[in-house]
């Protein structure tokens, strides 16, 4: 590294820093977010750094095993000190935790009652509940079993979730509930919808006058950990406040995927 770049920042000494080691993160994050390795000019473009401050910071990561460097084609991806770092981060991860955290977050942004939802052999189950302001009358509670075919938060694990493992679990919920389904499955149009909406908004699917807004949760290497759901009347998701509340779901499940280490933040392939 450059120490005459080496500039403290922050307002004092609980926030103040090393600029460099900063800059130098951005570089490791552009590495972080591509799907493979980068070239110099690539590196560049997706840190608007010029290419002579790139390169600096490249030769000192490729020299301390944070990155390498292709000898044939001079590309440059992550290193084994990289691979040593996130195997440990990881290993000492608690997902559950880590997701707890965001969906108390969502609840207090947002004031609505929030849940999460696990995958099982018989489909979603819930696993978590916060109550929010507003006063809702719901039966559900914890371990309760989660329709896959009518729900924000089934739809999402239909999404993403490859339908040999989808597939039992409506049929098991189909043959316990004892009456004849409305329908067997959803179109792939509907699923692709999901996917390219980023959310799953219903209207009174469970409980008549609740709405719920629905999103997934992913983790390393881009797999779907859980589906948080933020729940309120239908009166309170009309027009530009569901827009906002599609978009809180939307920015804290991205928040809880990039702490898992999902490197898209969510927007994975089922």
């Amino acid at each position: 590294m450059d120490n005459k770049r080496d500039k403290l920042v922050g307002g004092g000494p609980q926030s103040a820093g090393i600029q460099s080691v900063e800059i130098g993160m951005t570089v490791l994050n552009a590495f972080a977010a591509s799907s493979g390795a980068m070239s110099l000019k690539q590196v560049s473009q997706a840190t608007s750094m010029a290419p002579s401050k790139v390169h600096r910071y490249l030769a000192s990561f490729v020299r301390s095993g944070m990155l390498i460097q292709n000898a044939t084609s001079g590309l440059y991806d992550l290193g084994p000190t990289a691979r040593r770092l996130g195997l440990a981060a990881m290993g000492r991860l608690d997902a559950f935790t880590v997701a707890s955290n965001g969906l108390l977050k969502l609840r207090d942004l947002t004031g609505h009652t929030v849940c999460m939802a696990v995958w099982s052999e018989s489909g979603p189950i819930l696993v978590r509940w916060e109550s929010g302001q507003e006063p809702l009358i719901l039966s559900l509670r914890i371990g309760s079993s989660i329709p896959l075919l009518d729900t924000s938060i089934g739809q999402t694990f239909l999404a993403y979730l490859p339908s040999s493992i989808t597939e039992p679990a409506v049929k098991l919920q189909q043959k316990l509930s004892g009456t004849p389904p409305t329908r067997t499955v959803l179109d792939q149009a509907e699923l692709d919808q999901i996917r390219s909406s980023c959310s799953t908004y219903t209207s009174s699917a469970m409980i008549k006058g609740v709405d719920a807004i629905a999103a997934p949760v992913f983790e390393a290497p881009n797999r779907l950990f859980s589906v948080i759901t933020l729940a309120a009347s239908h009166r309170s998701m009309q027009g530009a406040k569901l827009d906002k509340a599609r978009q809180q779901v939307e920015a804290i499940a991205r928040e809880i995927s990039l702490e898992l280490g999902c490197p898209q933040g969510w927007r994975a392939a089922p």
